[in-house]
């Protein structure tokens, strides 16, 4: 393969629309890699991106963009940093993306994501860069980033989780036949109790009005839940409800967005809000009604409902990605881990700080 690969500034939103288009149809389903996606974080871009397309002769064979940012962190750590699929400003990046990569085709080379980032090395001079700032990505993008010369530093991981609608549908089981007996329990108790205000229902947002209502009182919801997080909640911030707005009026037309309500008669429990790509469903964000009872656990009963509704739907995944909490644990199987890295040029300053946030490891687990 002789590959080039050449960055250089978004000018044209609608040209970059029509490649990455035509390259996603013939790329593997990532809801994280689409245009809908990605249109809905670059108009919110501050500041101009840089597009990266590889190419093996004529023909597109990865493409992505990065935005660069100057850093300082620890008063003396100074770093020029390209943010793959991000801002680098957080009131928008909040919205984490995941399963973050670049765009490539189908069946491409093993070592194409390598020698992308060997061609970012040779190219490091020219476009000023000390670390890419790689969110949300699997171990593959890791890897390909080491092999090429890179060094990674790692800020945090998460496993993902998911229900194989798939498997299920193959095994002839249903989805509770597939829990502990005391999750099994938890869920079918939950949703007697809740039962008990009338029959359990869940409804899809008709139109994109209907959809934008359950938004914002999802996200009401959502933002109650986590208003003494030090950071709030997912949808704290201006940038965030802009972003969804425009995420949810694109997917809304182009059915890959839907928004749920899961109601007890006509009480509202709670609602989805769920990403749709290829045969999988990933469930993104939610709220619900909270209540002093115990007995009251509407987030099992939501579950159950979205996930016996795409399995009736014939889809192979509900995906309820990153994330180690205790429901997904119950619920769901555990899947590949997810990264949040920096993956560094060799640099004296960010080795010392490597080796500084090695030590104070040893030290907080001494």
């Amino acid at each position: 393969m002789a590959l080039s690969v050449d960055l250089s500034p978004l000018d044209d939103l609608a040209a970059l629309e029509a490649e990455w288009r035509a390259l996603e149809a013939e790329a593997e389903p990532n809801f994280f890699l689409s245009w809908t996606w990605m249109a809905a974080v670059l108009s919110l871009a501050r500041e101009r991106p840089l597009v990266l397309r590889a190419r093996d002769g004529n023909r597109l064979m990865a493409l992505a963009w990065l935005s660069p940012v100057s850093t300082r962190r620890h008063l003396i750590v100074r770093s020029r940093q390209l943010w793959l699929h991000e801002t680098g400003n957080p009131a928008l990046d909040r919205i984490t993306i995941e399963h973050n990569g670049f765009l490539v085709q189908k069946g491409s080379a093993p070592n194409l994501m390598q020698n992308v980032f060997i061609s970012l090395l040779h190219q490091r001079q020219n476009l000023g860069w000390d670390e890419i700032v790689l969110g949300g990505v699997g171990a593959a993008i890791l890897d390909a980033a080491q092999q090429a010369g890179l060094t990674p530093a790692l800020d945090r991981q998460s496993n993902t989780y998911a229900v194989p609608l798939a498997h299920i549908r193959a095994s002839g089981k249903t989805w509770l036949d597939t829990l502990s007996r005391n999750t099994r329990s938890k869920v079918q108790q939950a949703c007697r109790f809740a039962a008990q205000s009338g029959p359990l229902k869940i409804d899809a947002a008709r139109d994109l009005p209907e959809a934008m209502d359950f938004f914002e009182r999802m996200r009401a919801l959502h933002q109650e839940r986590w208003k003494q997080a030090p950071a709030g909640g997912a949808f704290s911030t201006n940038e965030t409800r802009t972003f969804h707005t425009h995420l949810i009026t694109a997917g809304m037309a182009n059915g890959t967005i839907e928004l749920l309500r899961v109601s007890a008669g006509d009480q509202p429990l709670g609602y989805l809000y769920n990403l749709i790509s290829g045969n999988a469903v990933y469930n993104y964000q939610s709220g619900f009604q909270r209540q002093d009872d115990n007995r009251h656990r509407p987030g099992l009963v939501a579950h159950r409902l979205c996930i016996e509704r795409a399995l009736a739907a014939g889809f192979g995944a509900y995906d309820l990605l990153a994330g180690d909490m205790r429901y997904k644990r119950s619920i769901a199987e555990a899947g590949p881990a997810l990264f949040w890295a920096r993956a560094q040029a060799a640099h004296p300053i960010l080795a010392a700080e490597r080796m500084a946030r090695a030590v104070k490891a040893k030290l907080l687990k001494a």
